[in-house]
């Protein structure tokens, strides 16, 4: 027979190497979140522009070495396990790079009002853009004026 004083040794040892495992696996986990790309899109202005509403919600980018502002209007997530609250703060106090095609980044002029899709990674703090539709610019037939 089995002594009770025996028994609770083992189950306690049994008890500390389990929250070991949960302590070491957990941690792992919740880093690999920063890691996921998210799929968003964006849609705000380039300041200076004067027929921008103030919002708190500014996110500096860095665009091809220069510095703009980004007046978040609305921000939609399409991939990722993030509130879009959470990943505005994120990218207000980190700030962010821009990459892509030439074509898609010379639609960040001054005063623009945009549309971005894009994909986020917040450990590298970059997004990779994927189109800019300016919503500033009259379109006929698919084509610029």
């Amino acid at each position: 027979m089995v002594c009770r004083r025996s028994l609770r040794r083992v189950v306690g040892r049994l008890f500390v190497v389990a929250w070991v495992l949960v302590a070491v696996g957990v941690p792992a986990s919740v880093a690999q979140l920063g890691r996921v790309p998210i799929d968003i899109e964006i849609e705000g202005c380039v300041l200076p522009a004067p027929d921008c509403k103030a919002s708190p919600d500014v996110i500096p980018i860095d665009v091809q070495g220069e510095k703009r502002s980004l007046v978040v209007i609305r921000l939609s997530i399409f991939s990722g396990h993030r509130s879009s609250g959470g990943l505005v703060d994120d990218m207000k106090f980190r700030g962010m790079r821009a990459y892509g095609p030439e074509a898609v980044l010379e639609n960040f002029p001054a005063g623009a009002r945009l549309r971005l899709r894009a994909i986020a990674t917040m450990d590298t703090r970059t997004l990779i853009l994927r189109s800019v539709a300016r919503e500033d610019v009259e379109r006929v037939g698919g084509l610029a004026r």
